[in-house]
């Protein structure tokens, strides 16, 4: 087959024109031979990422603005839930503000995706652009930036002194970026191949990577905010006078009523809930802000009232720490965000997509949520012994959890199979 003409330029055989009368490759070798086609110059190439550059700009503004929109909208809906609030309120109400906090939660955490997702294109594109021209010509986002920095973030940028990184902290033009793309896109699928087997070489991490999760510093980072929590609800608790039987007895002058301190559920959070959350948050990345994490958060925001309410009419009857004589202290509030984060979490690992796929450690998690439903019921009190409801409530909660492992651990040796991994 000889080569056909273009503008006077010759068209490679392995072009084979479509049905719309374009020419399309169908030989990887090729994509070199359509930049010749292109006739672009280098500097038409620095202007077309130029636009891409002034375009991103303009929405990383526009996005900082919509920010802090969103956060004087959230100040008056907790200025209005501080003022409507009361332990009587509708059940009704309390929906209506959990759907506008999850609303509220959601516009933050998606601004800030896109923001973050335009301001590292941002940075590439300085580098890129930097290393066509031959000199450092845009370098904003690569000193000043602080969604892109490491080891800052926008959230955290709101607590320091920002200031610019000195310009040694340049990074070298690459000259690779005047080589041919095809040549970029063969290095990259290369790369991204290799990522994609070491990936799934171990299933997930590999066990010494796994004993490292327990040693790092977001994985105690977690587990002191957990602690942070408990400690908060016993100091809450003492000053309540329902810290110990002995304290309830003293101020309270009553006898069926739950101390602090016998309570299962709280030593559970303690000791099993806090560290599986941590483990969870330190080796895996969650679909946070995402529509799956939104819902699963709006759906945990709605159980945890419901069981509030629930629990508070059940304080009616027969008092305790966190719920007595019809009322909620702030125990029982500490108590409910604690829950509603760490039910979220564990239903995003559950239930949605996570990165790397979970392996045979959510076994090991699904004992722990075991122990944990167990304890949760249980009263170290003498008075206290197993009812129906009880039983049953464990009972559901267990069978749930496992037909959950169940059904991920399934497709997780399932997709084991698939790419052939042997001998996990």
């Amino acid at each position: 087959m000889s080569d056909s003409t273009l503008n006077g330029q010759a068209i490679p055989a392995s072009l084979d024109q479509n049905t719309t009368g374009q020419f399309v490759s169908n030989d990887d070798s090729t994509q070199s031979n359509l930049l010749t086609l292109s006739g672009l110059e280098q500097k038409d190439r620095i202007q077309i990422l130029l636009s891409e550059y002034s375009t991103l700009r303009a929405e990383i503004i526009s996005r900082t603005g919509y920010g802090f929109q969103l956060t004087s909208i959230g100040i008056g809906l907790v200025t209005y839930a501080l003022k409507e609030m009361s332990a009587n309120s509708p059940w009704y109400f309390w929906l209506g503000v959990a759907v506008l906090v999850a609303v509220f939660v959601l516009g933050i955490f998606v601004n800030n995706r896109d923001l973050k997702r335009a301001a590292h294109r941002v940075k590439a594109l300085e580098h890129e652009i930097n290393s066509r021209a031959g000199e450092h010509l845009l370098i904003w986002e690569t000193l000043s930036g602080v969604a892109t920095r490491k080891g800052m973030g926008i959230e955290r940028s709101f607590f320091c002194n920002v200031k610019p990184l000195p310009r040694s902290a340049l990074p070298p033009l690459q000259a690779s970026f005047l080589v041919r793309d095809a040549e970029h896109h063969a290095c990259d699928l290369q790369s991204d191949s290799k990522s994609i087997k070491e990936q799934f070489r171990d299933g997930t991490y590999g066990n010494k990577e796994k004993l490292l999760l327990l040693c790092s510093a977001k994985f105690w980072t977690i587990i002191a905010v957990g602690a942070a929590f408990a400690v908060i609800q016993g100091i809450c608790a003492y000053f309540d006078g329902y810290f110990t039987q002995a304290q309830i007895g003293k101020v309270h002058e009553i006898s069926n009523a739950y101390a602090f301190i016998e309570h299962g559920g709280m030593w559970s959070d303690f000791f099993i809930v806090t560290p599986i959350v941590a483990y969870i948050i330190s080796g895996y990345r969650l679909p946070y802000i995402s529509v799956p994490g939104f819902l699963l958060f709006v759906v945990t925001l709605i159980v945890c009232i419901a069981a509030g309410n629930m629990y508070q009419d059940m304080g009616k009857i027969l008092p305790e720490a966190h719920t007595h004589f019809g009322h909620t202290p702030l125990a029982g509030w500490i108590h409910g965000l604690y829950a509603i984060a760490a039910i979220w979490i564990c239903a995003m690992f559950y239930l949605t997509h996570v990165e790397p796929q979970p392996a045979y450690d959510m076994i090991a998690i699904s004992i722990g949520l075991t122990i944990h439903t167990v304890l949760g019921v249980i009263k170290f009190n003498p008075n206290w012994s197993w009812s129906t409801e009880a039983i049953i409530q464990v009972a559901v909660f267990i069978a749930l959890i496992w037909v959950m492992t169940a059904y991920r651990f399934g497709r997780y040796k399932e997709k084991v199979h698939r790419v052939g991994i042997i001998g996990i």
